[in-house]
Parts: structure tokens; sequence; C-alpha cells
């Protein structure tokens, strides 16, 4: 079951276990944040901005990934034309 989730999610499975990790971190941050501030919307912006940050650099690293991928076949394609 597993394995057909990473299947759908195109993401090798080290990128899914970071993922899990950081944003396992960025709920334990948030959640301590409430605890220590109480809910003020300052605060609410504040992890909504935090979210969105963290979406965005999963993003970039999903992106930096493929793009290592990419360099790899593009190399092999180019080793294969030079012979």
């Amino acid at each position: 079951m597993i394995n057909k989730i990473i299947q759908k999610l195109n993401m090798s499975p080290l990128m899914i276990i970071f993922i899990y990790l950081l944003t396992s971190a960025w709920l334990i941050f948030n959640f301590c944040i409430l605890i220590t501030r109480g809910i003020h919307i300052d605060t609410i912006l504040f992890l909504i901005f935090s979210f969105l940050l963290t979406f965005f650099i999963i993003k970039l690293i999903d992106l930096l990934f493929k793009a290592i991928k990419f360099e790899s076949k593009f190399n092999d394609m180019l080793d294969h034309i030079r012979k």
C-alpha cells in the first residue's frame, strides 16, 4: 500500500521521509507556539505564513530532486551520442 502511495506521488522514498520529518517538526513547533503565546491574530497569521513557507521549501526540494534526475539522464544521453 505504501508503494502505491509513493508511485502516485511520483517522489522518491527519501523525499517522502524528508517531508514527513519536516512536517512533524513544523507541527511540534507550531504547537509549542500556541501553548506559549496563546491564540491571537498575529499567531494565526504566523502559522499560516510558516505553513506556506514550508510548502514552498518542499516544492523547491522536489524540483531539485527532479533536476538531478534529469541531469543524470541528460549526461547518459550525451555519453551515448559521443560513442
